[in-house]
């Protein structure tokens, strides 16, 4: 999965091996009927913001 993705988290485009910690999450819900297919997971950093699992940490930083 990292290397279909180019080793970067698709939310913040920062690599994956910076020394952060990962998480594994589905493209589409389990609870919208998605499946634990590689083809619906993706890493992404695990900045996470609790509102939303769509948006990183490091995402809004360089926003600023």
């Amino acid at each position: 999965m990292a290397k279909q993705q180019n080793f970067t988290c698709p939310h913040c485009q920062q690599s994956l091996f910076n020394g952060e910690s990962t998480e594994i999450h589905h493209i589409i819900p389990r609870a919208l009927g998605g499946s634990d297919n590689t083809k619906n997971l993706v890493i992404n950093t695990a900045l996470l913001l609790p509102q939303s699992s769509t948006q990183s940490r490091c995402e809004s930083n360089t926003e600023t």
